[in-house]
């Protein structure tokens, strides 16, 4: 056969035998060339297939080619090319001499990769050599057994039983470390893809299985392991093993009542391999499924068991001589949080567990806080460190902001941090505030949080929860005891932030109606005297803001009221500290909001407002030119700051004697401040710049066209 092959290749690979004479050029004719046809998938496989038995090549090589072409198999592929790539590669995985480990692992993925499209051809051929009941199987048809498990779990499941029972036939001839250790990856990945089973069981097509039918299957092996493999003294990889088989097979056998008692007379082994396995990251991953099944099946702890369990996660945790990977860090942190999720220890020490792994920067044990947060403050607690754990939600929306508009998360990342932040807001929308001292505990511990622009986002259940508990201060009073001491906001700051989000009220899924309601309520915190007037100036605006969508809303007439609402406020308040303050509050947020967005520009506007409310007429002059000096005149943007702090010139001229005067020669527009607060070597040394940049006098702002008055 081969020699045939090499014969027609050779034929038609001799160009002087068959080719077409050559065409003179002057009596000949130009012809197109015919691309190419490209193989197809099955004549790749085709291909492939000949080379494998006609021994051509590297044997391994060719393997890895055939698995990275059968990735894009859709099942097309003829029953005879099927059936000989199968042969094949059964025949070298199984092969006890004359085949190289390297071959044999190739021959096995490609069986692995060959299953996605022919599951049912591929695991037929696997049985086959499980079924000489009597006669341990080679090592690599376990491997390949454990690999189908975990890649292909569910359509697994209908083969457990013969599975499990062919290796009961054949457990008490296990002799060599290798075959023991094949054979434990069959019983992990097995018994791992049952619990998979359970858990998305309406995902399959098959008749459902119950717990019993796979427990009954597991139960016999599990009690041969222990019984025979757990106290050999063998090397770390056994060890290794024979671990991740037992935490399989417990977590499989909780799934059944009578079982459970066998399996909790493990759990200290299980601990104990913390002492007897040089890499313990195997261990607590064993013991992190452990107790997510047991989570699943809601079965109870003891506090015996739970004491025995965080002593053991927190030696390592605290073990500076072992110095854990990040990885492992993360996944101890993850089996403490399963373990307060079950409720064994006491409030405090709950909370106190939870918080030693509040900095973990893995995802997993991120969001293993947020739902263990949001279950304990679901159960109506009154412990003030319980509630603490209210900062940590805040910190976590904030990050995942922040990494969100780094714009360097893959998609799937991207939604992972996605997912955490609605994961907090949803902790926030369900906190119930109607519990008898509520008020002492959050009033102080949400207040805090208004202010700062990285929690804008938070800001509609915020505002719900501030306004419910707002409502209970004023029915109550202080009937809750005192408030705990927290650095709060000042009156005017809250005030200058929630102006802020209302300036730009669809931004940060729509927050500007939650800014205005949240006002309302904290009218009594702003100041006294602004009751009546905010009683009937706020429901105005915020009939005027529900009425209007992003697309139809007059922005600047909304800028307009907001500031009129504001100029209003501070003329009945009277009183220049209190408009200072407010002054020094609106500069402080300045930097929260990148150089002349929307929400800057208000506050600028805002500011102009302020001063001209304030009759401190020093401090209104020392603030102007605080503004009006650092401004770069070069830069067009901020030459508009000018144009921001206008409402203070046409309600203040007193403070700056002679601008009226300019204003009147001045272009309409042009800002009187200028020409009273910049002097005019301010002047010459911006237009000698401009000048030198080459900018005409068409550059110059009015302030400049003003200056040379």
């Amino acid at each position: 056969m081969r020699r045939l092959r090499a014969l027609r290749e050779g034929l038609f690979s001799c160009g002087g035998c068959w080719s077409r004479p050559p065409v003179p050029e002057d009596g000949g004719r130009a012809t197109e060339s015919i691309p190419a046809a490209v193989p197809t998938l099955a004549d790749q496989v085709t291909s492939l297939s000949n080379r494998l038995q006609d021994e051509e090549g590297d044997r391994a090589e060719t393997y890895r080619e055939l698995e990275r072409v059968l990735q894009g198999d859709d099942g097309c592929l003829q029953s005879a090319v099927l059936s000989r790539v199968i042969a094949a590669a059964s025949k070298d995985m199984r092969a006890a001499q004359g085949v190289t480990e390297d071959v044999r692992t190739a021959a096995s993925d490609v069986l692995v990769a060959l299953a996605r499209s022919h599951f049912d051809s591929v695991m037929y051929e696997l049985q086959r050599h499980m079924r000489a009941l009597g006669e341990i199987s080679e090592d690599f048809v376990f491997v390949t057994l454990g690999k189908l498990a975990s890649s292909y779990a569910l359509r697994c499941v209908p083969f457990v039983g013969m599975t499990l029972f062919a290796l009961q036939t054949m457990l008490s001839q296990v002799g060599s470390r290798r075959t023991l250790r094949a054979v434990c990856g069959v019983l992990e990945q097995w018994a791992k893809a049952a619990n998979t089973y359970l858990r998305h069981w309406e995902k399959c097509p098959f008749p459902r299985m119950g717990e019993a039918q796979f427990c009954s299957s597991v139960s016999p092996l599990f009690c041969h392991v222990v019984g025979s493999w757990l106290g050999c003294e063998e090397e770390e990889e056994v060890k290794q093993a024979v671990l991740g088989a037992m935490a399989a097979m417990m977590g499989l056998l909780l799934h059944e009542e009578k079982h459970r008692g066998h399996v909790w007379e493990q759990l200290p082994w299980l601990l104990g391999q913390y002492q007897q396995v040089q890499d313990t990251s195997r261990v607590t991953k064993g013991l992190s499924y452990f107790l997510e099944i047991l989570g699943e099946v809601k079965i109870p702890i003891g506090k015996e068991k739970v004491q025995a369990i965080s002593t053991a996660v927190h030696s390592q945790l605290s073990d500076e001589s072992k110095q854990p990977s990040e990885e492992h860090r993360s996944e101890l942190s993850y089996c403490v949080l399963l373990l307060a999720a079950e409720g064994g220890q006491s409030l405090p020490l709950l909370v106190q567990a939870v918080r030693t792994v509040l900095r973990d920067p893995s995802r997993k044990v991120a969001r293993a806080v947020l739902r263990f947060t949001k279950e304990l403050l679901s159960c109506s607690v009154q412990s003030c460190s319980a509630w603490d754990l209210v900062a940590h939600v805040f910190a976590r929306f904030s990050q995942a902001s922040v990494r969100l508009a780094q714009r360097n998360l893959s998609q799937a990342e991207a939604q992972e941090e996605a997912d955490l932040q609605a994961l907090c807001l949803d902790i926030l929308r369900s906190l119930d505030v109607s519990v008898r001292g509520m008020t002492k505990l959050l009033w102080p511990r949400l207040l805090q949080y208004v202010v700062p622009a990285q929690y804008t986002g938070t800001l509609v259940p915020l505002s719900r929860c501030l306004r419910e508990l707002a409502e209970r201060r004023e029915r109550a009073g202080h009937e809750d005891g005192e408030e705990e001491p927290a650095k709060l906001p000042t009156p005017q700051a809250l005030l200058a932030r929630l102006l802020v989000v209302a300036a730009v009220p669809h931004a940060s899924s729509g927050c500007g109606v939650a800014a205005l309601r949240l006002l309302q309520a904290l009218c009594g915190e702003i100041h006294g005297a602004v009751g009546t007037v905010w009683a009937v100036k706020i429901p105005f605006l915020l009939q005027y803001l529900e009425g209007e969508s992003e697309s139809c809303l007059d922005s600047a007439e909304w800028e307009r009221l907001l500031l009129e609402f504001l100029r209003t406020s501070l003329e009945t308040i009277k009183s220049q500290a209190w408009t200072m303050g407010l002054s020094f509050e609106l500069s402080q947020q300045m930097g929260s909001y990148p150089r002349l967005s929307r929400e800057q520009a208000f506050l600028y506007k805002a500011i102009g407002m302020s001063l001209a409310a304030c009759q401190h007429v020093p401090y209104v002059r020392g603030e102007l030119k605080k503004y009006l000096l650092g401004t770069n005149y070069l830069e067009e943007s901020e030459r508009e700051v000018s144009f921001l702090l206008s409402p203070c010139f046409a309600r203040s001229p007193s403070v700056f004697p002679g601008s009226s005067d300019v204003s009147q020669q001045s272009a309409p527009g042009s800002s009187d401040v200028l020409v009273a607060a910049v002097s005019v070597g301010r002047y010459r040394k911006c237009r000698s710049e401009l000048a030198a940049a080459e900018c005409g006098p068409e550059a110059d702002s009015p302030f400049l066209l003003c200056c040379r008055e």
